[in-house]
């Protein structure tokens, strides 16, 4: 597949952040897919359900501690899908749920940063 699934909030400050993460899995060739920029008719738990099975990798941004995202992350991982984990650099370590602590996660300082950092985590993970 050359879709990519995105969880994080859909909370309008997050725009800049998702832009950032859109273009880093656009410069990779695949194609980026947030919930709330899809057309469906079914519920939206299904469908998301649906996406995440379609999707080659998920990238979940968790800095704001998003129950969904985490929820989506844990549902792909279950799928064996690859995931993407990233928070933002200045978020307390304590504030990171303790079931992905221990992940390879990337740490982003600003938009720029966590474009770059997913663009070479994607590279490295489609190899």
């Amino acid at each position: 597949s050359k879709n990519a699934f995105i969880a994080m909030s859909f909370a309008a400050e997050q725009a800049p952040i998702r832009e950032a993460i859109k273009s880093a899995i656009i410069d990779c060739s695949f194609i980026p897919r947030v919930m709330d920029e899809i057309e469906y008719n079914n519920q939206i738990v299904p469908e998301m359900l649906h996406e995440i099975r379609e999707a080659r990798f998920v990238v979940a941004e968790l800095s704001t501690g998003n129950n969904g995202a985490y929820y989506e992350a844990g549902y792909a991982a279950g799928q064996g899908k690859d995931v993407i984990l990233l928070i933002r650099a200045d978020v307390p370590d304590k504030e990171r749920h303790f079931d992905i602590r221990q992940a390879n996660i990337i740490l982003w300082k600003d938009e720029e940063d966590l474009k770059n950092r997913l663009i070479a985590r994607i590279k490295a993970t489609i190899a």
